[in-house]
């Protein structure tokens, strides 16, 4: 789920131009198996064997911040930082620390209230993990941004407002990853990272838990790892096969959303992209990807988003964030500590 602090920030979501350069030769650089990075032995599996309902509403885990009732938050990889109703916040919480705002460049959506610093416990059936303190914003009001028509706050509350945002290479945050900050991870008996499946999360990454995953190393940013290289483009369109750029696995979103600047986009699809449309995605090129797929705009299959429009913020650099569906055909595993994602085809 793309967010903006303040206000659209697609322009900045976009990578180093290096990694628009990344193809051929230096494919095999970015895929990188990274042998001196040692995996740790602890893990914690949340089973969500109700695959229907993730891809429909997205994956959900049950938490208690600081002595507060029990809830379910969405887990969104695209964006950083946690944002709850106010009521869902402990009393055991320090705070409030400061007034915050959010804002959701895919909806519009403005969310403010007030950051808090909170231990928050996980659950999923028997499963368990709680980290170090965090900080989240507790919501306490919504509001729309005016240049989003569509936008509407009527009959939403802003204690339904759960969302914990795990990804990287989100340059605006609202406080910390909380997968990172699990206390086995604080202490080293833990690898930082997380593994996403179409029926469960798997939070610290094991030589075991880990098998059979190819994957990209990152580059490291000013403040977080580089988001990583990937490829889309639509064939049977002369010169626009492949665009090259970042790629964002974002399991907030059942749709999909590419970008380029107009100017560089196939010239009958430049405002919108048709049912019938066929566009293909690579990572972290089309030149021995470790993950591919394809589809036609509008069909049904498994690996399709509900729909796929251009970015309304687009640069010259070409992005794609794949939405939540790409998990239907491959596992996603983030590396925190040693900066690498990794793509396990299921069978």
């Amino acid at each position: 789920m793309l967010i903006a602090p303040n206000g659209p920030r697609l322009l900045r979501l976009f990578a180093s131009a290096l990694f628009l350069a990344l193809a051929g030769s230096a494919t095999q650089a970015a895929v990188a198996a990274n042998p001196g990075c040692a995996l740790g032995t602890q893990a914690v599996h949340f089973a969500l064997p109700d695959t229907a309902k993730n891809f429909r509403t997205g994956w959900h885990l049950k938490v208690s911040i600081a002595g507060g009732k029990e809830r379910s938050v969405q887990i969104d990889t695209g964006s950083i930082g946690f944002v709850v109703g106010r009521n869902a916040v402990g009393p055991h919480a320090v705070g409030p620390l400061g007034a915050g705002r959010q804002e959701y460049t895919s909806n519009g959506l403005i969310l403010l209230g007030h950051y808090y610093r909170a231990p928050v416990t996980f659950e999923a059936g028997t499963a368990r993990a709680t980290t170090a303190p965090v900080t989240l914003l507790a919501v306490e009001q919504l509001a729309c941004d005016q240049k989003y028509s569509k936008c509407s706050v009527r009959g939403r509350s802003a204690q339904s407002v759960g969302v914990l945002g795990v990804g990287f290479a989100r340059k605006e945050s609202i406080g910390s990853n909380a997968f990172l900050q699990i206390a086995a991870m604080q202490n080293g008996g833990m690898h930082a990272g997380y593994i996403v499946a179409e029926d469960a999360i798997t939070l610290g990454l094991t030589p075991q838990n880990s098998r059979g995953f190819q994957f990209i190393s990152l580059t490291r940013g000013p403040h977080d790892w580089l988001g990583a290289p990937a490829c889309f483009g639509f064939r049977g369109k002369p010169g626009y096969a492949h665009m090259c750029g970042t790629i964002l696995v974002d399991t907030g979103l059942a749709s999909m959303i590419v970008s380029r600047a107009e100017s560089l986009r196939p010239p009958d699809i430049k405002t919108a992209i048709p049912d019938g449309t066929p566009i293909e995605i690579a990572a972290p090129a089309f030149e021995r990807p470790i993950m591919h797929y394809r589809f036609s705009v509008g069909d049904r299959g498994p690996l399709s988003p509900t729909s796929i429009r251009w970015s309304s913020a687009a640069g010259n650099g070409a992005f794609v964030n794949t939405g939540r569906n790409v998990i239907r055909g491959y596992d996603y595993l983030y590396d925190a500590k040693c900066g690498r994602v990794g793509f396990r085809a299921r069978n």
